[in-house]
């Protein structure tokens, strides 16, 4: 089952667990036990049902960035592990990254994987500029908890997919993705980036990045110890919260929002939660749970 929308001309899907007691019902993770034959199909179906090939990661929580400019190059943008950066969240990251820059050998296909399915890619955020592509790819972002943040940015041709976890938006990888996808909406309308104000940025309809927050656990159920939700809540006040039991817990939504909010984003929410909606997987509910996909195709 699908969940469809759009996002300034680009077209999103988010696909759920569905009815039923099986753990791995509905999954598109290839690291959480199950059958990957399987995974691939779906993977491939999926593929078909977007309309385009889907890039895939490897998530490890990191700030690392892929920016995918033409069907054989990829340029990383933050550290492959966040034991490696000390951006915290809050903090405004500088591009080209402060960290080193690499390109991708040759293909970004797998050679099992089959045509429709890409990567994977060692990071935590992809970007797609379908400015290079006469068919571009989608990017697909796993989750079971964690925050699925999608983007779009010139009229949608620029598309991106980050895994907004506890630790990469301690870590700042919302900044790093948004600060890229800013330096490509400038370069589309000719502006330099230095001379453009703040004002005329996020006043500009189409130089403003569109966000989607998809399904992720809410505030009321992500219990962390107290000491976390302190030190968590030092770069990010919003996300202190208090679980339904009334025990420290961290809202990774409104740190999220409030990111994106600082770049002048428009932002819409999915607004269920993983632990609370059966259909949904959820780490914390299941730990044998598979994961979510949330994709988004670039439009032409």
């Amino acid at each position: 089952m699908l969940t469809r929308g759009s996002l300034q001309g680009a077209e999103f899907a988010l696909t759920q667990a569905g009815e039923g007691e099986e753990p791995l019902r509905g999954n598109y993770g290839l690291h959480v036990g199950d059958d990957p034959a399987a995974v691939h199909v779906r993977r491939d179906r999926l593929a078909v049902e977007v309309g385009a090939p889907i890039v895939w990661m490897n998530q490890t929580h990191s700030a690392r960035i892929g920016v995918i400019s033409a069907p054989d190059r990829v340029v990383f943008d933050g550290p492959v592990h966040h034991q490696e950066s000390t951006t915290k969240v809050g903090d405004r990251v500088t591009c080209p990254s402060d960290h080193a820059t690499q390109t991708a050998p040759t293909s970004l296909v797998l050679p099992l994987a089959g045509i429709r399915e890409w990567g994977p890619l060692d990071c935590d955020g992809v970007i797609v500029d379908g400015r290079g592509f006469a068919h571009p790819p989608a990017v697909a972002v796993m989750t079971a908890d964690c925050v699925p943040v999608l983007l779009s940015a010139c009229g949608g041709r620029v598309v991106g997919a980050v895994h907004a976890g506890r630790p990469g938006l301690e870590l700042g990888i919302l900044d790093r993705a948004l600060t890229l996808l800013h330096a490509m909406n400038e370069d589309e309308d000719g502006v330099n980036g230095e001379e453009a104000s703040t004002a005329d940025r996020r006043t500009t309809t189409d130089r403003r990045i569109h966000a989607h927050i998809g399904v992720c656990i809410c505030g009321r159920c992500y219990e962390v110890p107290e000491s976390m939700r302190d030190s968590f809540s030092q770069h990010s006040p919003c996300a202190a919260s208090t679980t339904a039991w009334g025990t420290p817990a961290l809202d990774l939504v409104a740190a999220a929002l409030n990111r994106l909010e600082s770049f002048g984003c428009v932002v819409t929410l999915d607004g269920r939660c993983t632990r609370e909606d059966l259909t949904l997987h959820s780490y914390r509910r299941n730990h044998r749970c598979g994961r979510e996909a949330s994709v988004i195709r670039p439009g032409q």
